[in-house]
């Protein structure tokens, strides 16, 4: 046998012996047809039958509605949990009102809100009858009732401001309310600074007024105190 092996022995040493660059060449192209054998191979594989294809669709829709559900779950939460917080706040702000009206608080608003309401109904005659005081000046609102308030005034001030603290039990002391409306009568007077000018005057007259009810305010607690002073003695 050995005739017979001697061309395999010498095809073997022969490709042994073969030049590396022809050895590379030869070497690419059984790779090329070994990739596309097997390109060849996975195209031949069976397509994904109806049931398949039915079973996947199925499967997504599942996913879907399940994330569906997921969302509409917490949407749900959130709002829970949104509706719950407004109702703790207004329980404590009933709660809160509540201790204020049958406390001290109570006693000093019984006070504040007749002087307020004196000075809400006032109407100023050099300005068409009207209450300017009422008038809310704010950052929105200046630039078309007067744009260079705030170049003027820090601390705005009007009767709608202190109706919000009032009906609010904001105020803890008669002299917090008090500030408040000379602040509101200051604010108008520098601010309309020109002798003659109808707000100018305006706030002059409530100026008077207010003084006037201050006074009256304070000696009818100082005669009350007094009163009371005497009965316990």
């Amino acid at each position: 046998k050995d005739h017979e092996q001697q061309p395999l022995l010498e095809a073997t040493l022969a490709a042994t012996a073969m030049h590396p660059e022809r050895k590379r060449s030869l070497d690419g192209m059984a790779l090329g047809l070994q990739a596309r054998k097997d390109k060849k191979g996975r195209s031949l594989s069976p397509l994904p039958s109806a049931a398949d294809e039915s079973e996947a669709a199925r499967h997504h829709a599942e996913l879907e509605r399940q994330k569906q559900q997921a969302r509409q779950w917490e949407e749900a939460r959130k709002k829970r949990e949104a509706e719950e917080r407004i109702k703790r706040q207004e329980e404590m702000e009933k709660k809160k009102k509540s201790q204020a009206e049958s406390g001290p608080q109570a006693a000093l608003n019984k006070i504040i809100e007749p002087v307020f309401n004196k000075l809400w109904e006032m109407e100023f005659p050099i300005v068409g009858g009207t209450n300017p005081f009422r008038i809310v000046i704010d950052r929105e609102s200046a630039p078309y009732i007067a744009p260079d308030y705030f170049e003027v005034i820090s601390t705005p001030m009007n009767l709608t401001y202190i109706q919000d603290k009032v009906k609010k039990l904001q105020y803890t002391t008669l002299n917090q309310f008090f500030g408040d409306v000379d602040l509101m009568i200051e604010n108008a007077l520098k601010y309309n600074a020109e002798e003659g000018n109808p707000y100018r005057i305006a706030a002059q007259e409530l100026k008077k007024k207010h003084d006037k009810i201050k006074k009256k305010v304070w000696k009818s607690l100082y005669e009350k105190q007094q009163n009371q002073n005497k009965s316990s003695s």
